[in-house]
């Protein structure tokens, strides 16, 4: 069967974007956080990437959603390995304009759900729940083998 072509597939990076999501939620396990210098620019800082078990895409990762990660696991990015969690596409506003982007929905590794005021500089916080996802629950309708897939 040949793959749909998207914008994705037809130009194929090492990063995962939100198109790759196919509008579903993912869960992701988590097996390295690392920082890496991504811009020609040596003067702009690192960025911290995440790499994940049994895909070969990685994400960048942002301030929100690096936020995020620390309220379930904690101020250490070490502690984020091996941890389970639901990313799911959606827009945010960047430069006036609304753009795709990839948020944290929740996690298999935190108890309860937390509801959580996400600082954004001098705009207003964001406001979100982190679900805690029960074990057996299929939370994601996209599968890693079809972000894989849809990766190329």
């Amino acid at each position: 069967m040949a793959r749909e072509l998207t914008y994705e597939t037809a130009f194929p990076g090492r990063f995962i974007a939100a198109g790759h999501f196919d509008g579903k939620k993912l869960a992701l396990t988590i097996e390295r956080v690392f920082q890496e210098g991504l811009d020609d620019d040596k003067n702009k800082p690192d960025k911290v990437v995440i790499s994940f078990v049994g895909i070969k895409l990685q994400l960048v990762l942002n301030k929100t959603n690096a936020f995020c990660l620390k309220e379930m696991f904690g101020h250490k990015c070490a502690e984020w390995e091996g941890k389970r969690v639901v990313w799911f596409p959606t827009k945010t506003m960047f430069g006036g304009k609304s753009v795709d982007c990839i948020r944290v929905y929740g996690s298999l590794d935190i108890p309860e759900d937390m509801p959580l005021s996400v600082p954004q500089g001098r705009k207003r916080p964001w406001e979100t729940v982190l679900h805690a996802i029960k074990p057996g629950v299929r939370t994601a309708a996209a599968t890693t083998e079809e972000l894989v897939q849809r990766a190329g």
